[in-house]
């Protein structure tokens, strides 16, 4: 049986099911996770989440406490933006339906480990499940959001993508390059063997083969040439490969049609030895 759907969520954590909400306005979602939905690590969270809620607290002073417990591990921007959006993502999940602890109608903050000022916003004994529930009764709520559960992703299995063909060529005629675009490890083969090119891209996993071997025989029969190669499964060994090939430039998948356009000017202008 096949299943097709816009996006593909795996885990049901916090995450995932938040990412799932927010993908289903873009259209449907599958979300997949190996026990039931609410069965994450999220289920399992204490405490609360800190933010800055309270009217004496300050972004300043949580990015302070943040560093100071970080002990030189933290990188500032990272916490500069996690901190600052804190509230927001509160504000996100109280509208998703999560349950904040509250005293008299007021904010229960409590003060914990590192920080300085009450901030840590709970949900009873176990913020975790209560987030990890309203977020998956969100999700069920949603019509365009179904969750396989008692499910495994086994594997994600890639084929030739005429999107991002659509996409490099287009770039490439924005370059004011001729394009000739092809699915499969024969034709490019041919093509290879009887036409002359300045420059050569080939997707690593090819529909009837692997793309480095077609790159070689490139290499061989137009030695001056440029190629280019990309993956979305890059490792240490094809890199390695792609460098002893000559291979100018290795792209890792996703990557933006300016990061695209730049390999490609910088492969043009540099010509392999032979």
């Amino acid at each position: 049986m096949t299943l097709d759907s816009d996006f593909l969520v795996i885990g049901s954590g916090i995450a995932g099911l938040s990412a799932a909400l927010k993908l289903s306005r873009l259209g449907d979602v599958h979300v997949v996770t190996k026990k039931e939905a609410v069965d994450s690590n999220t289920n399992y969270a204490q405490g609360g989440i800190a933010a800055v809620m309270g009217a004496h607290d300050t972004f300043q002073s949580h990015m302070a406490d943040t560093l100071k417990a970080g002990a030189g591990l933290c990188r500032k921007a990272v916490v500069r933006s996690v901190v600052s959006e804190g509230p927001a993502r509160i504000r996100e999940l109280i509208a998703a339906g999560v349950r904040f602890t509250e005293k008299e109608r007021a904010l229960d903050l409590g003060l914990e480990g590192g920080h300085s000022r009450r901030r840590i916003r709970p949900a009873g004994d176990l913020p975790g499940r209560e987030i990890d529930r309203a977020l998956a009764q969100a999700c069920r709520e949603d019509p365009r959001i179904r969750i396989f559960e008692d499910h495994a992703a086994v594997d994600l299995i890639l084929e030739d993508d005429p999107n991002i063909v659509r996409i490099c060529t287009r770039a490439l005629a924005g370059l004011g390059l001729s394009v000739i675009a092809v699915g499969t490890v024969a034709e490019a083969v041919t093509l290879v063997r009887s036409r002359d090119f300045a420059l050569f891209i080939s997707d690593l996993r090819l529909p009837d083969g692997r793309g480095l071997p077609v790159v070689a025989q490139f290499r061989e029969l137009r030695p001056q040439a440029s190629a280019i190669v990309m993956t979305g499964s890059p490792n240490v060994e094809s890199e390695e490969e792609a460098k002893r090939l000559g291979i100018l430039a290795y792209l890792r998948k996703p990557f933006s049609v300016d990061a695209f356009q730049t390999a490609v000017r910088g492969a043009l202008k540099t010509r392999p030895s032979p």
